[in-house]
This record gives structure tokens, sequence and C-alpha cells, in this order.
């Protein structure tokens, strides 16, 4: 008994333990991704002045690549974070493999021209079937790994990635390669390479700056997904990573993206941007402005509902929402958007665009009646393209 009872004084602690430090780490993320999103976002748009002194477009490269490095930086300590508290589901939806890694790849020549690093792609996944597999995670299984691999590969060395797939039953059997001709991995290093925080100490990895737990996010995803990975590697000749997951075969078709041709010109659409923070306001007003958007505002969840209410049927094309807002905030707006008993506030799209970063946070945005989340900083390209899938 008294034992028990000691046992479970311990355990009381450690989940208070474990919901502060959650606690703490979803405010932080929220606190950091507020100025980031000015960083990050004005940079951008300043890049884009043209006739810009060639001194200032390289610092302004500079200061985008750095505020991209620490947001990196608060995204790999969330995931550490959600994987020690046993938070990360897995959302998986139908997917053509080969169509996906094709999209992997394109994403990594560009870093591989970056780098002046050949790129050699083979790929046999063409006969497979569509399988459910969640893309964001197995995304950043390869890109991680293949970062890597181009970050530690000097100028005019070569980076392969090699894929393929074969079904067996209900699943698709997935393999894949990573090899490279960069500086290699010690031995003593192989055996704790997938550590949290683990770096390899030498003059030849001093210059990489990291924080040692992207490894160690990919080996807790891989195992999430009842896969394996496995490395090779001799100083000085090269690395090979061997990435074995198997995915269902999925029974829906898989959805196409919409073509260029066919998705809404938001030229002269109207959108109803709700967002307390004036930086973010500032710099929401000139992305939509740049395709044409025209804009109204409200600085909190009570005035966007009050606006909507009072519109006529059909007068706002999509709502942009922050969801931490005074007064009222955007999920309960959302809700109470959702209630008004006319025909356009039960389908307009509703996207939240928020510094709220947790899946739980995507989840009660969807619950609340929202069409889509969007995570501060914007990213311009996701922002137009959301709304261009969801105006019809």
């Amino acid at each position: 008994m008294i034992f028990n009872r000691i046992n479970k004084q311990r355990n009381d602690k450690l989940q208070l333990a474990f919901s502060a430090k959650s606690d703490f780490l979803s405010r932080m993320s929220h606190d950091m991704r507020t100025p980031m999103n000015g960083i990050i976002s004005l940079t951008g748009l300043t890049m884009e002045i043209e006739g810009l002194p060639k001194e200032a477009t390289d610092n302004l490269k500079k200061i985008d690549d750095s505020s991209k490095y620490l947001l990196n930086l608060i995204n790999d300590t969330l995931d550490m974070n959600k994987i020690e508290s046993n938070k990360i589901n897995l959302n998986t939806e139908p997917t053509d493999l080969s169509t996906f890694i094709d999209q992997i790849i394109s994403v990594s020549q560009v870093s591989a021209d970056q780098k002046h690093v050949n790129l050699e792609v083979c790929r046999s996944t063409d006969s497979v079937p569509p399988v459910l597999l969640d893309r964001v995670r197995v995304q950043q299984i390869v890109f991680n790994i293949v970062s890597n691999a181009i970050k530690f590969t000097p100028e005019n060395g070569t980076v392969s990635i090699c894929t393929s797939g074969r079904v067996s039953g209900d699943k698709v059997c997935t393999c894949i390669t990573i090899s490279d001709t960069g500086i290699g991995i010690s031995s003593e290093f192989l055996n704790k390479m997938f550590e949290p925080f683990e770096q390899e100490n030498s003059s030849a990895t001093s210059q990489y700056s990291g924080t040692g737990l992207g490894l160690a996010i990919v080996k807790n995803l891989v195992s999430l997904m009842n896969g394996t990975i496995s490395v090779e590697s001799e100083k000085n000749v090269g690395t090979k990573f061997t990435i074995n997951l198997d995915f269902d075969i999925a029974d829906a078709q898989v959805e196409q993206p919409v073509a260029p041709s066919c998705a809404a010109d938001l030229n002269g659409k109207r959108v109803l941007l709700c967002e307390d923070h004036p930086l973010n306001t500032e710099i929401a007003k000139k992305l939509l402005l740049k395709k044409e958007i025209v804009v109204d505002y409200a600085q909190n969840g009570k005035v966007a509902v009050e606006k909507f209410a009072k519109s006529p049927t059909w007068y706002y094309d999509a709502i942009l929402m922050d969801i931490r807002m005074p007064i009222m905030d955007g999920l309960t707006a959302t809700r109470r958007i959702r209630e008004i008993p006319r025909p356009d506030a039960k389908t307009i799209p509703i996207i939240a665009m928020t510094a709220n970063a947790f899946d739980e946070d995507k989840q009660k945005s969807l619950a609340a009646g929202m069409s889509a989340h969007l995570t501060k900083p914007i990213v311009p390209d996701s922002l137009y393209k959301t709304l261009q899938e969801l105006i019809k």
C-alpha cells in the first residue's frame, strides 16, 4: 500500500512537470512566432523591392537565412517535446508515392544547386498503388536526412536519393536510401547519433551549427510509423542512410491538386482579416493587397462577428482569423459566425492564421468550424494556395 501511494505520488509529480513544460513551450512558441512573423515576412517583402543595392540584398538574405534557422530551432524543440510527451499523432491521407517523392526531390534539388552539389535520383515507385501516409512527417524525415547530406558534402560532391516500393498484401513496402560523398561519421559517434542533443565534436563538423535534435526526431518518427532506419559511414568517404517504411494501401482516390487555370482568381476577392497585433495586421494586408484582394479589418473576434452579421449575404469570400485575441478569441468568433442563420455563414472559408503551432491547436481550429489552419510565420505561397483552394 505504501509503495503504491509513493509510486502514485511520483507519477503525479512527473505528470505535473510534463504539463508545466508543455504549457511553457506552447506559450514560448506563440510568443516567439509573433515577432518571427514580422522579421521573416517583412524581410521577404523588402527583398522583392526592385533596385536595392547589392549589399542591402545580401544583408537581407542573411537576415532571412538566420531567422528561418531560428524558426527551425523552435520547431525542433517543439517536436522533441511532443515526442517525449507522446503527443505526436500521424495524420495520414491518400498519396501517390511517385508524385510525393518527386516533390521532395524538386525541393532538394534547389538546396543542392545552391551548394553546388550533384543530386542523383533513382526511383521505382511508379507501379505501386496510392498509399496512406502522413505527408508532413514523412517529408520531415527525408528532408532532414537529405539536408544533412547536402550540408556535409563538399562542393562538386554527390548526394543520391533512391526510392523503391513493392506491394506486399495490403501494404506497400517502401525503401528510401540517401547516400553522400561527404565528410562521413566516426564509428564512435554512430552509436549515439540518434540521441537528443548529440553532435559529433570534430574540426570537420565544428563549422556546422545545429541543435542535435534533428536525427533524434527522425528516429522517433520512423519508430512511430513502425519503420526502421540504419546508417553506414566511413570518415572522408561518405554516409548512407536506409529508411524502410510500410504504408497501408489507400482505399480512396488521391485528390489531384487544383491546376493554376482552375484555381480561383484572387483579384477583387473580399477578405475579412481578424487580427489584434498591429504588425501582423500590416503584414497580412500587404500580402493580400499584392494579389489585389479587397481587405476589410476587424481587431478582435467580436468585431469580426458583428461585421459579418451586418454584411450582405455572400459579401465576403473568406475570413482570416487569429486565435488569441482580447474580448473574443478566434475559436469563439468562428463558432458564432457558423451559428448565424444565413447560408454563407455555414460555407464561408474561415482560415486560422495563428502562432498556435501544436497539433492540438489545429484540431481545435477545425473542431470550432474553421476550414484550414495556417501557422505563423505565414508563408505567402501557402496563404495564396489555401485561399485559391477554398474560395469557390
